[in-house]
């Protein structure tokens, strides 16, 4: 055998390695989070008592139902928050309204995806010992972990965070436009999980694209238009459907009137958790 297919044989076994030490991770992660959710117990709680919880339960079985985006008591439009999570959330809620457990079964398997997209970034960073030793941390990192068992953004958000800086991280070697795109898709779901999260295509994937190293000007500004167009693409459709529910214009979400609604009153100011 010579030196080169030697070389390559090696190269094949160690990609084997970390497939396989990543889905060990992953599996570890899934079983560990499933642990904490039946430990927990926090499906024997009622959802109404669990805060923004009960918003994205409660609007995901009525999505279930065929009622878009509606308020569980009220019946009237809701955008509370961004959508994604309630999307996600829908097909589990099938199996019947009041009924947690499927949708908390959903956000354990999203919480073991981070850790296999953390691996795969932590391999793009720097190889495949760091992104096994990535995926273990966040196998095993609390704050990651114990949003896993709860009905709230902060699990798909993580999700999509963590394909955010592995195709960022791709895009810093590879410029094309092609992973501008898929960049700005992503980006664009980060922002219809937590709207703040759409700051990471000007801040992170258009400063990799202006400082892409041996490109022109016309083509970094090519990476900028590409990964725009791209969320703009992903966002529209739910911004649009906005338009036509609300009186007033709702990009994602109206949750920052709610939240200076519920911080600019008396109870904030003089009431007895002041």
């Amino acid at each position: 055998m010579s030196a080169p297919s030697q070389h390559g044989a090696a190269d094949q076994q160690a990609q084997r390695r970390f497939r396989i030490g990543l889905a060990l991770l992953t599996l570890a992660g899934a079983i560990g989070r499933y642990v904490y959710l039946v430990a927990s117990k926090v499906d024997d709680g009622r959802i109404l008592d669990q805060g923004d919880a009960f918003w994205y339960g409660s609007t995901a079985w009525n999505l279930a139902d065929g009622e878009l985006f509606r308020n569980y008591f009220s019946g009237g439009v809701t955008a509370d928050h961004p959508p994604l999570t309630v999307v996600l959330l829908a097909p589990a809620a099938l199996l019947g309204d009041e009924n947690t457990w499927g949708q908390r079964l959903t956000m354990v398997v999203l919480g073991a995806l981070v850790v296999t997209v953390v691996g795969l970034a932590g391999r793009a960073l720097a190889g495949r010992r760091v992104g096994l030793v990535s995926a273990a941390v966040a196998a095993i990192m609390p704050a990651l972990w114990i949003n896993d068992v709860l009905l709230m953004s902060e699990t798909p958000a993580a999700l999509l965070l963590a394909a955010v800086i592995w195709v960022g991280i791709v895009l810093a070697r590879t410029p094309t436009l092609r992973l501008a795109a898929v960049g700005g898709v992503l980006c664009g779901l980060a922002a219809l999980t937590r709207a703040e999260l759409g700051l990471l295509l000007p801040f992170m994937i258009w400063m990799i694209a202006a400082t892409a190293r041996g490109l022109a000007w016309r083509p970094k500004l090519g990476l900028v238009l590409v990964s725009g167009a791209a969320a703009g693409v992903v966002i529209a459709p739910w911004a649009l459907l906005n338009q036509s529910r609300f009186a007033e214009p709702v990009l994602i979400s109206t949750n920052d009137g709610i939240t200076l609604a519920g911080a600019n009153c008396d109870d904030a100011y003089f009431g007895e958790r002041k």
